[in-house]
Order: C-alpha cells, then sequence, then structure tokens
C-alpha cells in the first residue's frame, strides 16, 4: 500500500522520495499527539488509512488537528470509502480534543473535490516551491497539473 500511494499521490508530485521520520511519528504517539487510521476490506487487507497530528494551533486559540496522508486504494474510490475514512479521521481527532481539522486537498490528483463534498471550507491554496535538487542533482519536475512557483 505505501508503494502504491507513493506512486500515485507522493511522487508524481515532487519526485522526492519517501523517507519518513519514524522518531517523530514516534515522539507524537508517545505524546498523545498522533492517530492513525486504516480500513481493511471483509479479507483483512488493508484498503485506506489516514495520518492525524494533534496540537495547539500556533495562531489560533484551538486544539486543531492536520491530516497530512490520507491515502484509499484505487478498487474503493467508489461510492462513499473517502467520505468514511474522512469522517472515521475526524471522529479520531475530535475524540483526542481537536476542536478544528486542517487538510489540503491535492488539485493534481482531485481529492479536493471529497473536501469540498464534505463541507469544507476552503482556506486558500497550497504552494510548493522546490528549493533544492534532489538525490542525484536532479531537480524534480512537477507531473499531472501541478507545477512548480
Amino acid at each position: 500500500m505505501t508503494e502504491l500511494y507513493m506512486s500515485e499521490v507522493a511522487a508524481p508530485f515532487h519526485e522526492f522520495p519517501a523517507d519518513p521520520d519514524w522518531m517523530l511519528y514516534r515522539s507524537l504517539q508517545e505524546g498523545g499527539r498522533l492517530r492513525i487510521v486504516v480500513g481493511r476490506n471483509d479479507r483483512g487487507q488493508m484498503k485506506a488509512f489516514a495520518v492525524v497530528v494533534l496540537g495547539p494551533h500556533a495562531h489560533y486559540a484551538c486544539i486543531y488537528g492536520t491530516v497530512p496522508l490520507l491515502f484509499l486504494h484505487p478498487d474503493y474510490r467508489k461510492g462513499s470509502e473517502g467520505m468514511r475514512l474522512v469522517r472515521l479521521a475526524e471522529r479520531a481527532a475530535e475524540k483526542a480534543g481537536a476542536q478544528l481539522l486542517m487538510t489540503h486537498g491535492g488539485m493534481h490528483n482531485g481529492v479536493y473535490r471529497l473536501f469540498e463534498g464534505m463541507h469544507y471550507q476552503d482556506f486558500g491554496k497550497y504552494y510548493v516551491k522546490v528549493l533544492k535538487e534532489g538525490p542525484n542533482g536532479v531537480k524534480p519536475v512537477f507531473k499531472q497539473g501541478a507545477r512548480e512557483g
């Protein structure tokens, strides 16, 4: 599932290799600031996952959650599975004390339509600019409609 996520979502956008900071994730988990939601099919195979990171907002008087990773296997994207996954992430965040949930909906992959359909408010665009070359001196090339700013 991780390989599918990287090939479909992460790599086509910026082409930097995945390099999760497991120590950071462990620290967030130990501090009660991490929730991971996993969806499985009737055979017990993973079909979806969402990561929620919680904490005090730096500019607003609230506890918020952010969803840096959300992925649903292509075989399950028809119907309401995407909404179900987001609702599970919302419940996990709310149960952990979050008052606000923030995420970004990729224009390059169309996931923004899911959030719009669930009445998330457009709070602005998510801008990305590559500042340094990646491994082997290659500057990433943006694909699938994404452009370097």
